[in-house]
């Protein structure tokens, strides 16, 4: 749905959730839907709520969670994309080595060294 209140209203309601939502095969698909097509606002609290995460290395690591992340990389703006990236770069020895892993990192490190950051 591309109804900025009807996503706002789906953002609120799964709140507290999106760590687990991320390593769902279905759930993962409204995460990423939510983070391609709710305002800024909303986005910083689904990616936050997963920076925060106790699984979020998990996320980072999982078949689905990965593309999650990834989408919440090209989603996010400004410093919270920064601290996004700060983050998964901190995890560098535990994602290089992991198949899903991997792309998260690849992904962060190219924000990180290119001009990709959109202020």
């Amino acid at each position: 749905m591309k109804i900025p209140l009807a996503n706002e209203q789906m953002v609120q309601e799964l709140r507290s959730k999106f760590d687990r939502l991320s390593v769902n095969k279905y759930a993962s698909n409204v995460v990423e839907y939510l983070l391609s097509f709710s305002n800024q606002d909303a986005v910083k609290v689904i990616a936050e709520e997963i920076m925060r995460s106790r699984n979020f290395l998990n996320v980072l690591h999982d078949p689905y969670g990965n593309y999650v992340a990834q989408r919440a990389l090209r989603c996010t703006k400004g410093h919270v994309r920064r601290r996004f990236s700060s983050l998964i770069k901190s995890h560098r020895l535990a994602l290089q080595s992991h198949i899903y892993g991997k792309n998260v990192l690849t992904l962060a490190m190219a924000y990180t060294e290119g001009s990709e950051f959109n202020f």
